[in-house]
């Protein structure tokens, strides 16, 4: 117990000040490095915990961290220079199959499982937006998973949750701190009032470099330097993805069918309701799945008028009450029947949802009509005719 709050800890710490630390290399460093140090934090105090405790990671567990690893790796080379979406595919599924393998599970639930991580992950990844919910989002459902580990017995795998929305969390902040209010001008900064009366001769057509001097010593900046971003990335949300999809059949391995697949999908309400949702709005756009776009729940929820920090807490009280419903249901205080009224909610969300408002078109895609000229054309008159007296 001392060594999982110890690991907690050390991971929010930990993934905060690699944050900072990489976002301060360059201007493309949070965006490529952000679920480096994410991963990083997470996985190394985790094991730390897992070293100075006493259990393992249990069946499935050494598949699950090298398959996890092995994603990232992906993830990373595809921020720094897009993959083909086949390399991706095949190392997630190879990830996935090794993960079933290990936990030892038949042929129908190995198929399921294959599936279900292969979905989250490539949905994740792919167009998944960057910001407060997903890292909301991912914390609330490594909790809920955690819980459910706990009660499978599985302590190593619950450590490792734990230490991920730990993570999540020291991102979270680290984000935080980097996407802070940028003003348009200074705080202090005082409007110029030219003076009145007449203007003297020689102030009024100044020179191209009097204007330059005068507007630097008196006009402040328009726009102070902007704090680097920091996001999960491509790399960040596929990993999380992967191991959050990949813990969650794990922790549901050993339970019945039915309340086994009731309680897995409970727990991780919102990232089954945002494949539900991806799937149908690219099938109506009649877009691929491996093509990403804004058709995402955080995406529709900012069109409709959200910010980012309203969009976090809507889909992370919308994951708590699947993250409570479905621990309910895995420790069978519950029926799987009770995952219905959530259920019909998650489906009214995502009909509701496909008829909000479209992304705008791109900006420059449609030219701009030309417009016939009101200016009259003169014919040039022949140079021996004289001019008209009075025309």
């Amino acid at each position: 117990m001392l060594y999982g709050i110890a690991a907690a800890g050390l991971a929010l710490l930990l993934t905060t000040a690699l944050c900072d630390f990489l976002r301060g290399l360059g201007p493309r460093a949070g965006r490529i490095f952000g679920g480096i140090a994410l991963l990083a934090g997470a996985l190394t105090a985790a094991a730390f915990g897992l070293w100075g405790g006493e259990t393992g990671l249990g069946n499935g567990g050494q598949a699950l961290l090298l398959g996890t690893g092995a994603v990232a790796l992906v993830g990373l080379a595809d921020d720094v220079r897009p993959l083909p979406a086949v390399a991706r595919a095949v190392v997630v599924a190879a990830g996935a199959v090794a993960v079933v393998y290990g936990a030892g599970l038949g042929v129908l639930q190995s198929a399921a499982g294959v599936l279900w991580i292969a979905l989250v992950s490539t949905v994740c990844h792919k167009g998944g937006p960057d910001g407060a919910a997903p890292a909301v989002v991912g914390a609330v459902t490594a909790l809920g998973l955690a819980a459910c580990a706990v009660g499978a017995d599985r302590g190593g795998l619950a450590l490792l949750l734990c230490t991920v929305a730990a993570a999540l969390g020291g991102f979270l902040i680290a984000a935080g701190r980097a996407d802070g209010p940028v003003p348009s001008r200074p705080a202090d900064a005082r409007a110029v009032v030219p003076p009145r009366g007449p203007v003297p001769r020689s102030r009024r057509k100044p020179s191209l470099q009097g204007e330059a001097e005068a507007a630097s010593s008196n006009c402040p900046a328009r726009r102070p330097h902007r704090t680097r971003r920091l996001l999960l990335g491509g790399c960040g949300r596929l990993a999380t993805g992967f191991l959050l999809s990949s813990a969650a059949v794990l922790v549901q391995a050993g339970m019945p069918t039915w309340r086994g697949a009731a309680a897995l999908l409970t727990v991780s309400a919102v990232l089954a309701a945002d494949i539900v949702l991806v799937l149908l709005a690219r099938h109506r756009a009649g877009r691929p799945l491996l093509r990403g776009g804004p058709d995402h729940f955080a995406h529709r929820l900012r069109r409709l008028g959200l910010t980012s920090q309203g969009v976090a807490v809507v889909l992370g009280l919308f994951a708590l009450c699947g993250g409570v419903l479905g621990i309910l249901v895995h420790r069978e205080w519950l029926t799987p029947a009770a995952v219905l009224p959530l259920a019909g909610a998650a489906a009214l969300s995502v009909v509701l949802l496909l008829r909000a408002p479209q992304p705008p078109p791109v900006r420059g895609s449609r030219a701009r009509p030309r417009t016939r000229s009101r200016a009259r054309v003169v014919p040039p008159r022949p140079s021996g005719t004289a001019h008209p007296v009075g025309g």
